[in-house]
């Protein structure tokens, strides 16, 4: 594709250029053996796919690129993007996952709804399981939830870390 064309043409370093398609977008075909297996051994492998963080980044880019369009507009026009991209990538369960709990957000800045991050990720796991009922049995689905529901409980004690972190002392 010609993003992808542009995207590699910027780079300098082979293994870079090796490396970006795998990264972004899931295509490992243009990866070596040798680098693969080293991903294996790691225990890395799984960031060659496309995860929940890829298409966050992507949300995030995408918000970045509306940043001038109006409010309601913007939560709502920026899922399709992403789902795009999700779909251009071969939609694997993660990317769905993601995919789903970041509509229920959008939709929720759109309704002005108070966004509860609990409510989202029950919602989002109650369609999932509605669409697939196998998922309750499936370890990728039981870890992501799992890990945001973590991110969630503990977003305040971050904040607190984080304010500490920044916090200039004065004499």
């Amino acid at each position: 594709s010609r993003f992808l064309t542009d995207l590699l043409s910027g780079m300098k370093t082979d293994r870079a250029k090796e490396m970006a398609p795998a990264l972004f977008f899931g295509i490992r075909q243009t990866i070596t053996r040798d680098v693969k297996n080293d991903f294996l051994i790691s225990g890395t492998l799984h960031i060659l796919s496309v995860s929940g963080f890829h298409i966050g980044i992507f949300f995030l880019a995408v918000m970045l690129f509306f940043r001038w369009v109006p409010y309601h507009i913007r939560w709502l026009a920026a899922p399709v993007p992403v789902l795009v991209y999700a779909v251009m990538t071969g939609m694997q369960a993660p990317a769905f996952r993601a995919f789903i709990m970041l509509l229920f957000w959008c939709f929720s800045h759109v309704f002005l709804r108070n966004n509860k991050s609990g409510n989202t990720l029950s919602a989002a796991a109650a369609v999932i399981l509605l669409i697939q009922p196998n998922q309750l049995s499936d370890t990728g689905f039981l870890y992501s939830f799992s890990c945001v529901f973590f991110l969630i409980i503990s977003s305040d004690f971050i904040q607190r870390i984080k304010k500490a972190l920044l916090l200039k002392e004065t004499f």
